[in-house]
């Protein structure tokens, strides 16, 4: 009888403590989802700007190699369009094709763009472009054409 005594007690024992240690992860896993999110996740959250003022970092969001750019040289000048070219790409734009404009006598710059180019990509292009060159009026591309923008480099330049 004492060995089934014995036996009783030492269930008893683990059966208590099996109830206890299910109780404590349990509590832990309540404590572990109230700690804030940031200690939970190993890798750093990007923090959100609350600020109203728009934030000029318009670089980091557009993939300016997203649209082909097609560079037509309309100024006279031997090889404009090539050092137009080389340009765009060391900005990291994706030029497709140059050649020749219809005319020679562009003066200033002409960028047309198709209705599906975005405002952020034309706003970063016109403002790369008109570091170098003198910016005419942007006009829109025929949506046959197999680029999405047409840049007719003019003779007029920005000087430095």
């Amino acid at each position: 009888m004492n060995r089934n005594l014995a036996w009783k007690i030492i269930s008893s024992i683990l059966i208590v403590l099996a109830l206890l240690t299910g109780v404590f992860l349990y509590l832990q896993g309540i404590k572990d989802e109230q700690k804030p999110q940031e200690s939970v996740i190993s890798s750093p959250t990007p923090q959100v700007n609350t600020d109203i003022s728009p934030t000029p970092a318009v670089s980091e969001v557009v993939d300016l190699s997203m649209y082909k750019i097609q560079v037509l040289n309309g100024s006279g000048i031997s090889g404009e369009a090539a050092r137009a070219k080389q340009l765009l790409e060391e900005e990291k734009f994706t030029v497709s094709s140059i050649g020749n404009a219809d005319t020679v006598n562009y003066q200033k710059t002409i960028i047309q763009v198709k209705k599906t180019v975005s405002k952020e990509f034309l706003d970063k292009l016109k403002g790369f472009i008109d570091k170098s060159y003198v910016l005419d009026d942007t006009k829109e591309l025929d949506e046959s054409e197999k680029s999405d923008v047409l840049i007719i480099v003019g003779s007029e330049k920005v000087s430095e």
